[in-house]
């Protein structure tokens, strides 16, 4: 079992409006809504390949319900702390004609100490029968910054392999409970590490940087694929070459992707190469967290990976 937890779950919005013009009317023929949230998208490709897998977090008010609800609908089991405040609506702007992608999202209710209770409850319970946890995305206002860090700590204490993918001061925490792995992308992985990563040497720095922190580092670099490393060995995965969609959640499928292989025991070049081609079969379709197994099998056979000098 595969539990995702999506603390700042939202109902995504996605509107795809041609040659997007600032101050000005544009009329849009369809508005698809979907739940969204990072572990929410994770666990929707997860059950592509029919991986078990049970999705947690909070939600609150008609907007909780939606998430709930819209989950149940597509096959993916969950149970989510009710708390009292509304969540998040987050909203996508695309652009087919530029290439464009504007994401407008709100910050997240107000979570209480003992909604946090709550959730944690949730987890301590599945932590008797999930293998691997994920924990996904930005924390609602009230959530103390540490929190990944506790539950990982918690988590894997009981023998599971926890995964976190999450930036700024809420990955630094997450990052002292050691969790098995940690993926950031370039961005986030930058901010962490304090320089940029446009050399293979630099690349590897990272890498160093996370190895002290998890036993598994992957980062997704975009359209340039992904590095990935244990202390044994260190890969870079160059993405198959493709007309992007939509790239809001690659970085969610390529985490998916990549924990499908871990679980098949696939090796970590192939675990890579299959997470960076659902990252590109995601980028294929105007909503995250979607994937046709058909285009990953074609992509990853179209991504490259080669041992990282850096």
């Amino acid at each position: 079992m595969i539990v995702t937890v999506t603390p700042n779950a939202a109902i995504d919005r996605t509107v795809v409006v041609p040659n997007l013009v600032l101050n000005a009317c544009h009329e849009v023929k369809a508005v698809p809504t979907q739940p969204g949230g990072k572990g929410i998208n994770v666990a929707r490709v997860l059950k592509a390949f029919g991986a078990p897998v049970i999705a947690t977090g909070f939600a609150g008010g008609e907007t909780g319900k939606q998430i709930r609800l819209g989950l149940e609908r597509a096959g993916v089991p969950t149970e989510f702390a009710v708390i009292g405040g509304e969540s998040r609506t987050c909203l996508a702007l695309l652009d087919p004609a530029r290439m464009t992608v504007t994401e407008i999202n709100e910050l997240g209710p107000e979570v209480t100490v003992g909604e946090v209770t709550k959730l944690t409850a949730i987890l301590t319970r599945w932590s008797q029968k999930a293998e691997d946890m994920v924990f996904s995305g930005s924390l609602p206002p009230g959530v103390p910054p540490d929190s990944y860090r506790k539950w990982i700590e918690a988590f894997q204490r009981s023998g599971g392999r926890a995964a976190v993918d999450a930036k700024g001061p809420v990955l630094y925490h997450a990052l002292e409970g050691r969790p098995f792995l940690v993926k950031p992308n370039q961005r986030e992985a930058e901010e962490l590490v304090g320089h940029s990563l446009d050399s293979d040497s630099r690349l590897g720095s990272a890498l160093d940087y996370f190895l002290k922190r998890s036993q598994v580092a992957l980062i997704t670099l975009g359209e340039r694929g992904a590095v990935v490393a244990t202390e044994a060995e260190r890969w870079r995965i160059y993405a198959p070459p493709i007309k992007v969609t939509n790239p809001i959640g690659s970085g969610d499928a390529v985490l998916a992707g990549f924990l499908v292989g871990w679980r098949r025991k696939l090796t970590l070049s192939e675990c890579a190469r299959l997470g960076v081609a659902c990252g590109a079969a995601n980028a294929l379709s105007h909503l995250p967290g979607h994937v046709r197994l058909e285009q990953v099998d074609r992509l990853m056979g179209q991504a490259r990976a080669e041992v990282l000098r850096g």
